[in-house]
């Protein structure tokens, strides 16, 4: 999507980075994809933060329904600057036949507890 939750880390420090993603699907044909999972820094330069989580989607005609919530795991994530922008970035595999897959906004969170 294009609408990723996003935060920016406006003091330097240490982090406890904690995000899940409720994923679902809206009349989506799947063949045999995987969707991946992660948290991302997208500015001083762009790298992925947490482990990234593959998740099998099941083989579907015309789908309407939740996946369900899947849960980073929690990470330390220490910056130097002050502007570290992070956000949950999801990708699907391959092109669906039909339909979307979404990060649903109720059920998909990003938070960052500055801990020092």
């Amino acid at each position: 999507g294009t609408t990723d939750p996003a935060l920016v880390l406006d003091k330097v420090g240490t982090y406890l980075i904690l995000g899940q993603i409720h994923l679902a699907c809206a009349g989506a044909t799947v063949v045999a994809e995987t969707a991946t999972l992660k948290v991302r820094r997208t500015n001083n330069t762009a790298a992925d933060l947490s482990v990234a989580l593959v998740v099998d989607l099941p083989v579907s005609t015309t789908l309407t329904h939740s996946y369900g919530t899947v849960q980073i795991p929690p990470f330390v994530y220490t910056t130097a600057a002050v502007d570290d922008a992070i956000t949950l970035f999801a990708n699907v595999s391959a092109a669906l036949g039909a339909g979307t897959i979404v990060a649903t906004a109720i059920g998909t969170s990003l938070v960052a507890i500055r801990l020092y």
